[in-house]
Formats: structure tokens, sequence, C-alpha cells
């Protein structure tokens, strides 16, 4: 997205949460199928993602949504500046890149750019043109010291602004298009799984050969010496430096010699199953809501 870059400490967050285990019973571990070889971020295909939302989805639902709060927004005689989703589908591909199971999967970039942890805001809500205070008010029904914006020049706001009206008028906010937006945050691999940590096992062998010590792939990649961060502020991206490219080209040399990302695939497609049969209804339920706010939002942005 241009001009739109954060650090991904949202990201590494919303997966952290993915990979911690429920407090419910745990149920049985699943069978392992075949383990395929896994040489590229695009060659993993997972039983989960037919149900996650695509970005072509989200994008549209957001288009309608614009729709909504920029008519709003004029009838106060106000602009809308819709935000910058540019670079937004290839979001997904982004989230398989980079999860807690593997950590980072991406030797191209790896041996230019080390773990890039720069990723596009998959809310799009950044945008080029900045607001007035006073139009951020109309725009969140709030002002910046946090008070309600009921009316402007006399005409009531509505509650939440004009954003949330857009929002309501596709029935609720957009998922995100992750598996984290599935029912109970979608399948959940336990930290124990002992098909991974057999093989975090043999690529923490095959990195220390190379120089680098580190017990598995999440802590190469969440090392904070690729972030840099001040008080108040969010981690962000440090300048990528030969130490990270190093570690980085190393990690995913090691993934493919170990075929990590082909056993955590078939770890993945046996949780994904159990997810799946276990969810049915949950599943169906949620589809059911992305149908109808897909049918809300094309209404929205058909001509009349």
């Amino acid at each position: 997205m241009r001009n739109a870059r954060r650090a991904a400490v949202g990201l590494v967050a919303l997966l952290l949460t993915a990979g911690c285990s429920s407090q419910a019973p745990r149920p049985p571990a699943p069978a392992l199928g075949p383990i395929p070889e896994i040489t590229s971020v695009d060659a993993i295909r997972l039983p989960i993602d037919a149900y996650i939302p695509t970005s072509a989805q989200i994008l549209a639902l957001q288009k309608a949504t614009d729709v909504v709060s920029a008519r709003c927004m004029h009838s106060y005689g106000l602009p809308y500046h819709p935000p910058i989703m540019e670079g937004f589908a290839d979001f997904a591909r982004q989230n398989k890149a980079r999860t807690v199971l593997y950590g980072f999967f991406d030797l191209s970039t790896a041996r230019s750019k080390g773990y890039d942890t720069q990723l596009g805001s998959p809310d799009g809500t950044s945008s080029e043109v900045p607001y007035t205070m006073t139009e951020m008010g109309v725009l969140r029904g709030q002002s910046a010291s946090g008070t309600t914006v009921a009316t402007f020049k006399d005409k009531k706001v509505p509650a939440g602004g004009c954003r949330q009206q857009g929002i309501d008028a596709i029935g609720g906010p957009p998922p995100i298009p992750a598996a984290e937006a599935l029912p109970e945050g979608g399948p959940k691999i336990p930290s124990d799984n002992p098909h991974m940590k057999a093989v975090n096992a043999r690529w923490a062998a095959c990195m220390k050969g190379k120089g680098f010590i580190y017990p598995n792939p999440w802590a190469a990649y969440s090392s904070p010496k690729w972030r840099a961060s001040t008080a108040g502020a969010p981690p962000r991206q440090t300048p990528h430096t030969s130490e990270e490219i190093a570690t980085a080209t190393a990690d995913v040399e090691c993934k493919l010699s170990t075929n990590l990302v082909g056993v955590a695939v078939a770890v993945e497609i046996a949780y994904d199953r159990q997810y799946i049969e276990a969810h049915t209804t949950q599943l169906a339920k949620f589809k059911r809501r992305l149908g109808d706010q897909l049918r809300a939002a094309s209404t929205l942005v058909s001509p009349p």
C-alpha cells in the first residue's frame, strides 16, 4: 500500500494469539496424511482456504462502505478520502509467508530484504489525504478529545459518524482475509505438536551448522533485533542489516533442506480438517453472513 506501511506488530500479535492453545479440553491430535514437498509459499494449499474471505471480497465490501460514507460526508459539504487499498490483493500470500507455525518462508525476499517485517495494513484505513479535525469528527462521530459529535451545521451526525454508517450499510465490519476471522479464531495447532517439534529440531541443527542459534523458526523471525521501537510507539522495521539478511537466508534454506514447511502444511491440513468437521454449523453461518454482506455491497455500488 502506497505510503500506508506499518510494522507487522498487529499481525504478529494476531498470529501469536492464533498459536496459543485453548483452555477447553484439547481434542485428540489428528492423524497426518502425506507430507508434501513445499519449496515455495505459492505451493501452500490448505482446506481452510475455502472458508477464508478473499481479498477481492473484502475490497468489494470496502468499496460499498466507501460509497455510503462518501455520500454521508458530502451531505455535510465535507470531502471523503477513500482508504488506500493498493497491494491489498497480496495480503493473503503475505499471510502465508509469515506464520507462527513456520516463521518466515520466502527465499527471494530473504536474500534481498531479510525478514521484511513491514506489511501493508489489512484494514486499509490509511489515507494519503489528511482530514481536518472537523472532518474527522463527522467521519468518526467523535472529536479528538473523545466527545460525541452529534450534529454538524445543525444537521444530525449518525452514531459513530459517516464511517460507521458505511459499515452498517453492509451489515457490519468486513472480516479480515485470514483464518483468524473464522469462528473461534479458526484452526489452532498446539505448540507441542510432536511432528513440528521434531522438524524444528532438525531445522535448529541446520541453523547451528550455519552459525545461528534459534530454538525454532518463529524465534528467528520475531527476534527484536529486526525491529526498533521508542517509548509509546509500536515496533518498526529497522534498516535491513547484513546480519538480518544472512539469518533470514539461512533460515529459509534450512526450511528447504528439512522440508519444514512441507511438514507444517501436512500438520495444518490435518488440523484444518478436524476443525472444519467440528465447526460445520458455525462455518455455514459465517459464509451466509459474508454472502449477505456481499449482496448488500453489490446493491450499494450498482447503478440505480
